[in-house]
């Protein structure tokens, strides 16, 4: 029986615990270089650190745009490069929202970062 009472108020312990925990949750703030209308995502060869593919994505995960990008080696930890392709993710999915054509090597990206 004592057993049975001990086990009971700690279940009920953990259970009032876990309830409080989750409410103490605060917003994240996100980096400024994350954009809230989609994202980006880079296809590269550690052979080949200078011939790159990206790619933009709106939220519903909709290829938007595409790109070849030769001669440039992005280095993801700059906030400048982040800020860049953010800039361009952006206007490509302006240009989605506009026209609703997927968009293709409009070196949009290259002269960004040349």
């Amino acid at each position: 029986m004592k057993a049975k009472c001990i086990v009971i108020t700690i279940l009920f312990v953990v259970i009032a615990l876990s309830m409080f925990a989750q409410e103490g949750h605060k917003k994240v703030k996100l980096p400024r270089w994350v954009s809230n209308k989609g994202f980006w995502q880079i296809e590269s060869n550690i052979h080949t650190p200078d011939k790159n593919i990206v790619y933009f994505y709106n939220n519903a995960n909709i290829l938007v745009y595409k790109e070849n990008v030769d001669g440039v080696v992005f280095d993801l930890r700059k906030k400048r490069v982040k800020m860049r392709l953010k800039k361009a993710l952006e206007s490509a999915i302006l240009a989605w929202n506009r026209d609703h054509m997927f968009q293709n090597n409009q070196q949009w990206i290259t002269m960004l970062f040349k």
